[in-house]
């Protein structure tokens, strides 16, 4: 495999690439992904051209060129390095697009690339915004009963809403000089704040896609939720729906919380609780005696000793 890099052969994929017959070019972006498997090895293919042939083929007609193009991108998205060529090369544009069509696999496989673009990368956050992909991803969603779908969708949004939480709170100069240089060019570039992203990310109905990972069997993924409906809280109480925010998360949170906090570990069971606990005085009217029985018999089972304080504190309050 090294010998593909060593001896520059790379051009010969770029030719294959570029090859009238489709089935030669969807096994052309084959090889790639067999041979870009370490971050050397991602680095070198990204630097070469070879993004530009496999993004004209996201979109194609073909099931199988389409398949190969866009699962091509899943090693080259997780650099940081990589991140940025493939939100400057419009890779994020097209793979929304593909959620207009019928390919199950090439949405799910774009939408868990869409995924891994937007770790850490308020840019492509922005490119995601610009070209609708919201409103795409969340129609999508309620379209779909494929729970890896559902979930990667639901994963999108958590990474948005970390984007506004995180170290990350950086300024867009160089973003806001571009459009301001470039806007005659491009009249359709416009930018968000991190807080309008997470705002938008409330508007497309994050509180019922975030429920999806509350509802997994897996406590990572809960873990997650949790994390993102604490930011969506806050950022819920800076706008003018924010008690409707509040209570559609906690009446969420009663209705899921009870069947698997027990399992969960100490620090995914503070950060249930601590969520419940901030909710609970500002949104009484949606608490439910049915759900908060359930809450307080699922409480008082915690033993932990970090845990076991704050769980009876709570069930004091509900």
């Amino acid at each position: 495999m090294n010998s593909v890099f060593e001896d520059k052969k790379l051009a010969v994929f770029a030719q294959w690439l570029s090859n009238s017959d489709p089935e030669i070019r969807a096994y052309a972006a084959l090889c790639i992904t067999n041979i870009a498997r370490t971050d050397a090895h991602c680095l070198q293919v990204l630097r070469s051209g070879l993004v530009d042939h496999l993004a004209g083929m996201i979109l194609s007609t073909d099931v199988k060129e389409q398949n190969c193009s866009i699962n091509a991108f899943r090693n080259l998205c997780i650099s940081v390095e990589g991140k940025t060529i493939l939100g400057q090369k419009g890779v994020i544009e097209k793979l929304v697009k593909v959620f207009d069509g019928e390919n199950s696999a090439a949405k799910f496989t774009s939408a868990i690339i869409i995924k891994n673009l937007l770790l850490k990368h308020s840019d492509n956050a922005q490119k995601l915004a610009a070209a609708d992909g919201f409103a795409a991803l969340t129609k999508m969603f309620e379209s779909t009963t494929h729970d890896g779908m559902r979930c990667e969708t639901a994963r999108i949004f958590v990474n948005i809403v970390r984007l506004k939480n995180g170290t990350l709170a950086r300024c867009f100069f160089f973003v806001c000089l571009f459009v301001c240089l470039f806007s005659f060019l491009n009249p359709t570039i416009f930018t968000f704040t991190l807080a309008e992203l997470t705002k938008k990310v409330l508007e497309n109905d994050a509180i019922t896609l975030v429920l999806e990972l509350l509802k997994s069997e897996h406590a990572i993924l809960r873990a997650e939720a949790y994390e993102t409906y604490k930011s969506l809280v806050v950022v819920a109480s800076e706008g003018d729906s924010g008690s409707k925010y509040k209570s559609a998360i906690l009446k969420a949170l009663l209705e899921l919380v009870p069947a698997h906090i027990k399992d969960d570990s100490e620090p995914v069971q503070l950060a249930a609780i601590d969520l419940l606990a901030t909710l609970l005085p500002e949104s009484s009217e949606v608490v439910d005696g049915e759900h908060v029985g359930a809450l307080k018999d699922a409480l008082k089972q915690l033993t932990g000793a970090n845990v076991k304080p704050k769980a009876v504190s709570l069930v004091q309050k509900l």
